[in-house]
């Protein structure tokens, strides 16, 4: 029993020696772990990196886009009023011809043998009138005095008629024979440029069976037509009123927008499409030199209005959120501050017209939106396009970290 207390006894002091180490240790890294959580509190976060633009302020168009479609302003189908063979196509495929130019001649002789004929009845009928008109002149004296009956006399009068009247006939058939002679030279009715032929040289051709022989385009002016729907028509119409009838329009080629022209517009469509609930619109664009072709797929540009020193930011710095379009605009001390924004008009550079919510010289995020919110701080690395300067961003950093040492003395 004794020798039981004196290991139980040696037991516990050996307990207390131990312990007191140890609790000593313990408090020391509680205090140690306190001063490390104050100093992490205080330190001040990083600055966002982001890119960003100046709002500029600039006169800009306000426009509608489409699709239309170039139209020769004449366009002639060449066929014959005769029946005939092809004798000769004088002019070349796909060149210019004038008023008047010779196409197609269809063999003659035929017809000017009928103005033959035509001529000799007109002839003879003119004779057989200065015959019978004689013999009422010497005649009409011998009435009053009984030596011819009144009868025979107004007989007389009446063949001078029917001799006037087959003049006329024959006269009429003599125009006919001529007309029909010059139909045997198919010329060209307007300026523009031939096609292909259709009929070729030696083929009998019958008049008025509507064959088309080739085709012939005023290729200047051009019309450019092209269509609105309903909606953007009554808007139309209202900045034509406004402009005084006078719109513009650039038409451009579908593969090449930079090749284009401006004309005026000179037709507004007087129907509503009840199959497509469109309207048909129409320009008149001078084409002295075959800039553009007939039936050519176009882009049009309508120009409604001029909008004055409209403000101006590329459309990357434009999000969208819950509560609609919004951007972020750079502050003093490069905090960023959520602004919504009312939009318009996006032009060909990549800017967007904003009405309402950025004013000229302010500065916008354009890449970075996702991490930052109102009241981060950002640190600018390219402003309009160019990066900025090593000076701005190491003053930045150092500033940065300046405030963190400063926080971390303040925490311990």
């Amino acid at each position: 029993m004794l020798l039981t207390k004196i290991a139980r006894s040696w037991s516990l002091s050996q307990t207390r020696y131990y312990c007191i180490p140890g609790m000593i240790l313990l408090v020391l890294g509680l205090l140690a772990g306190c001063g490390k959580k104050e100093t992490t509190t205080k330190k001040t976060p990083s600055a966002q990196p982001v890119t960003a633009a100046t709002a500029t302020a600039k006169n800009v168009e306000l426009f509608y886009d489409t699709l239309g479609m170039a139209v020769a302003s004449e366009s002639v189908d060449i066929s014959s009023q005769v029946s005939g063979q092809i004798m000769t196509s004088p002019f070349t495929q796909g060149s210019m011809v004038q008023k008047g130019d010779l196409l197609f001649e269809i063999y003659k002789p035929p017809y000017e043998a009928s103005l033959l004929e035509a001529k000799g009845s007109l002839a003879q009928a003119e004779a057989e009138l200065e015959i019978n008109q004689l013999n009422v002149d010497r005649n009409r004296s011998l009435v009053p005095q009984k030596l011819i009956s009144e009868q025979d006399f107004q007989a007389m009068q009446a063949t001078v008629k029917e001799n006037l009247a087959a003049i006329e006939t024959a006269r009429g058939q003599v125009l006919s024979a001529e007309v029909n002679l010059g139909y045997t030279d198919i010329i060209s009715p307007i300026n523009g440029m031939v096609g292909i032929y259709n009929v070729n040289v030696g083929n009998i051709v019958t008049g008025m069976d509507g064959t088309t022989l080739t085709t012939v385009q005023k290729m200047d002016p051009m019309y450019i037509d092209f269509i609105l729907p309903v909606p953007k028509f009554a808007e139309l119409r209202k900045y034509f009123d406004e402009a005084n009838q006078s719109l513009n329009i650039r038409a451009a080629y579908l593969s090449d927008p930079s090749k284009s022209r401006e004309a005026p517009m000179t037709i507004l469509g007087n129907e509503v499409s009840d199959q497509t609930g469109t309207v048909n619109l129409r320009a008149t664009m001078k084409n002295p030199d075959g800039f553009f072709w007939p039936n050519q797929p176009v882009s049009v540009r309508v120009f409604l209005k001029e909008l004055k020193d409209s403000v101006l930011v590329p459309s990357a710095a434009v999000s969208t959120g819950q509560s609609g379009q919004f951007v972020f605009v750079i502050g003093d001390g490069n905090t960023v501050t959520q602004t919504s924004v009312t939009v318009g008009q996006k032009q060909d550079d990549g800017n967007v017209v904003i009405y309402k919510g950025v004013k000229k010289g302010d500065k916008v995020v354009t890449d970075g939106q996702l991490m930052i919110r109102t009241g981060s701080k950002v640190k600018i690395t390219k402003l309009d396009g160019k990066a900025t300067s090593a000076a701005t961003t190491s003053s930045t950093t150092s500033t940065s970290s300046d405030s963190g040492k400063t926080d971390s003395k303040q925490g311990s």
